[in-house]
């Protein structure tokens, strides 16, 4: 089997640009030849260890158009910020405040349980693999944002006559900020992250699901009469004046016009991957 320098050298004769940051990886259950580009703009050589280098370099040549666009793609959607590490001294934002992550071997004095957050601007967490102290944090995330969400949304359902609904805080996969469920369950849904962002925007996810009509035949209304979305509502979607989100909080609905909502659009582009944050547009790799 050719070594992956007898590649590296093929492919150099072939004056890639440098920003493509090329790598090649033999993977020894492939039969054919592949590329990957992944966010960012890195570009994979994917081949099979029967592979010659002349044949790689000649595949890779013609697919340079492709790989040109795939990495402009890629490089125009690469987050703005590095994804999460949560590693000690880590900073995050919650609620609209920044912190910082410390991992500790025992509970601070008071502190009932970890993870904590201090008076400080301080986040401890105990010390342990990254993806546990990822778990603890996302909990706390959870904990603190949907304890928001009951307070801040009381006022809402005061203001639009809403009776009887429900909040929870969980993972919604990559494409959805909010949801709201219609009877019987009746529930506002955020995901964690959302809790990252400036508070004007966490108003402006909650506000763009507030369906929530006051009764059954409401929220059919509001379903099928106006327009509405009463399950799997996503945010970045237009909301005319009279739709049943402003009329639930017509205070909040007109703050968030604007600029909080021109804000909102382009920061609610945001992904969670794998459930690490990333502040920006981001896909999968792309592959040939």
């Amino acid at each position: 089997m050719t070594g992956p320098d007898a590649f590296r050298t093929a492919l150099a004769a072939l004056d890639l640009p440098p920003e493509w940051q090329v790598e090649v990886a033999i993977r020894p259950r492939r039969r054919k030849t592949g590329i990957q580009v992944s966010p960012g703009g890195g570009v994979a050589v994917l081949i099979p260890p029967t592979a010659a280098p002349e044949q790689v370099a000649r595949f890779v040549a013609g697919h340079r158009r492709w790989i040109t666009e795939k990495v402009d793609i890629a490089t125009r959607l690469d987050p703005d910020h590095a994804v999460k590490e949560f590693g000690d001294g880590e900073e995050f934002d919650l609620l609209g405040r920044h912190y910082r992550l410390q991992l500790v071997e025992a509970s601070p004095a008071g502190a009932a349980q970890l993870p904590v957050i201090t008076s400080d601007g301080v986040v401890s967490a105990r010390r342990q693999r990254p993806e546990l102290v990822r778990r603890a944090v996302i909990g706390l995330y959870q904990q603190v944002g949907l304890a928001w969400l009951r307070r801040e949304g009381r006022q809402y359902e005061l203001d639009g006559h809403i009776t009887g609904l429900s909040y929870a805080v969980r993972d919604l996969g990559r494409r959805r900020w909010g949801i709201y469920e219609g009877p019987p369950k009746h529930t506002t849904t955020l995901h964690w992250a959302v809790f990252g962002l400036p508070l004007p925007l966490i108003e402006y996810v909650l506000v763009h699901e507030r369906v929530t009509p006051p009764s059954p035949a409401d929220a059919h209304t509001a379903a099928h009469g106006n327009g509405g979305c009463t399950s799997g509502c996503r945010t970045g979607n237009s909301d005319g004046p009279n739709s049943p989100r402003s009329a639930a909080t017509p205070g909040l609905a007109t703050r968030t016009r604007g600029h909080h909502r021109h804000a909102a659009r382009s920061c609610l582009g945001s992904r969670v991957r794998d459930g690490r944050l990333r502040s920006c547009p981001t896909r999968g790799p792309t592959k040939v």
